[in-house]
């Protein structure tokens, strides 16, 4: 089989503690197992990816089944990244902000690509995460209100509310009411993501064709203040 040795999990700041049996608030893991349950979660996470890392056909699945992470920007062996062409120019004549970004632009800006990049780190940092289009997620939702359904729609919502990183591609994508607004339905659905996501301080990306003043006019101007209060607007051109 294939071996990707070549795939390393970045070093962060909290890693070193990790090395030594700590987790960040200093407690030894084996002597307080209750202690820090999400920091145990995350040296359990870094250490499957690393794993998968071994063999690539199974962390092509996984960056899939996981992560959202499809094929096309998995190519030649290589995982999406802040450096690849065509991205790496753009953010070097316009770096990146800290945290949390709203990148908008027109399509080809390379959008989805630098939501796959971040998902892919934020994952082998230990972070739960997800890269979600906000099609998708909109058709998941639907189908939970089919006779035959297996899930409800609270079911949908914290498959992704409580991710410690979420990705929303194509926000603004879906079917447009009257006044050029979204449907009642798709409104509710951004603002209980949205807002439960705020309210707990979870960091989420968001990507969309659409400038947030735009969204703010397609969603409502409650959403458009949500947006901005947990992301910075990155404009990619």
């Amino acid at each position: 089989m294939h071996e990707v040795s070549r795939l390393e999990l970045p070093d962060t700041p909290d890693f070193r503690f990790e090395l030594h049996g700590l987790c960040r608030c200093g407690r030894r893991l084996e002597y307080d197992r209750s202690a820090c349950q999400r920091c145990r979660e995350r040296t359990d996470r870094k250490a499957a990816w690393k794993d998968r890392c071994r063999t690539w056909p199974i962390l092509l699945d996984a960056l899939n089944s996981e992560l959202g992470i499809g094929r096309q920007f998995c190519r030649n062996d290589q995982l999406p990244k802040l450096t690849d062409p065509g991205l790496a120019e753009r953010l070097e004549k316009h770096p990146l902000p800290a945290g949390a970004i709203m990148a908008c632009g027109p399509v080809g800006t390379h959008k989805t690509h630098l939501l796959a990049a971040r998902t892919v780190d934020a994952a082998f940092r230990g972070w739960s995460a997800r890269l979600l289009p906000w099609q998708m997620f909109s058709l998941e939702v639907r189908d939970t209100y089919k006779q035959s359904a297996t899930e409800t729609e609270k079911d949908v919502l914290l498959r992704y509310s409580d991710l410690d990183y979420l990705a929303i591609d194509d926000l603004g994508i879906g079917v447009i009411k009257a006044a050029g607004k979204e449907s009642e339905a798709s409104r509710l659905l951004v603002w209980q993501l949205l807002n439960h996501r705020y309210e707990r301080n979870l960091t989420t990306d968001i990507a969309s064709n659409w400038a947030p003043e735009e969204l703010s006019k397609r969603f409502d101007d409650r959403i458009g203040r949500r947006i901005a209060e947990l992301c910075t607007t990155y404009v990619m051109r």
